[in-house]
């Protein structure tokens, strides 16, 4: 690939990275909202369908952040080889990072959900 296909590859893994995120934020913000409004009146099994799906996206985010961080990270590579003055900030840390938050998140977010259903009425 030429740098100039290579760059657009990059942006291109960027748009996705930043869309798997949005999507994160949005599914967690309806877990949160679901979880403070009616978190004390869900039944077991309800609550279980809940968790279970908030867990499932989230595994399925993670996925999606450390694919689309991978192929970014080989992008960034390739346009080294071909010209090295070029400078990226987004490292293998990184890339770790945004997979281990949505594992830190989903727990406690579902800590969370655990307090608002096991909390005392007066």
């Amino acid at each position: 690939m030429t740098e100039y296909e290579l760059a657009d590859s990059i942006a291109s893994m960027i748009a996705v990275l930043l869309t798997w995120t949005g999507m994160s934020f949005t599914f967690l913000t309806a877990y949160l909202i679901t979880a403070y409004t009616v978190g004390k009146a869900l039944t077991s099994s309800q609550t279980i369908m809940i968790n279970v799906f908030f867990c499932i996206y989230q595994i399925m985010t993670s996925n999606g952040v450390y694919t689309s961080g991978s192929r970014y990270l080989e992008f960034v590579q390739e346009i080294r080889r071909l010209n090295p003055d070029r400078q990226y900030s987004f490292n293998e840390l990184s890339l770790y990072i945004g997979v281990a938050l949505p594992a830190i998140v989903t727990i406690i977010a579902m800590k969370f959900m655990w307090d608002i259903r096991k909390q005392k009425t007066k």
